[in-house]
């Protein structure tokens, strides 16, 4: 909707995060294995799922989003931010997947994929 936010605000869960961008094809090949964890996870209440774009432009992304439906937040990175947050979390390729315990400390920078065949054993075991 065009409002900044900040990742502490969605502390108080175990956050998973999928840094990706709609010109990046392993990223949206991703897509489809996050609306089937998402689905899994939806009732758990004790993770959530967050999905940050590294598009420069709004447009493809808002485009994407409209096509997809995601049931999970979904939010771009300010294009003048951009390069201090990915040097901070040392991101230098994308399909990127960070897991956050509820503080908001990190317990993976290069967390499995959820097409990955033990993302369910890793999540589970991240939310006990």
């Amino acid at each position: 909707d065009g409002t900044e936010t900040s990742l502490y605000t969605l502390f108080g869960k175990v956050l998973y995060i999928d840094i990706w961008a709609t010109w990046c094809a392993p990223c949206c090949m991703e897509i489809p294995y996050m609306e089937k964890l998402v689905e899994r996870f939806k009732n758990q209440g004790k993770i959530a799922f967050v999905s940050i774009s590294d598009d420069k432009t709004a447009e493809p992304w808002q485009e994407k989003l409209e096509r997809d439906k995601p049931a999970w937040p979904q939010y771009r990175i300010d294009p003048e931010g951009e390069e201090k947050f990915m040097k901070s979390l040392n991101i230098n390729s994308i399909p990127r997947f960070i897991l956050l315990n509820k503080e908001g400390k990190i317990i993976e920078i290069d967390a499995p994929r959820p097409s990955d065949e033990k993302i369910d054993d890793f999540l589970n075991k991240a939310i006990q």
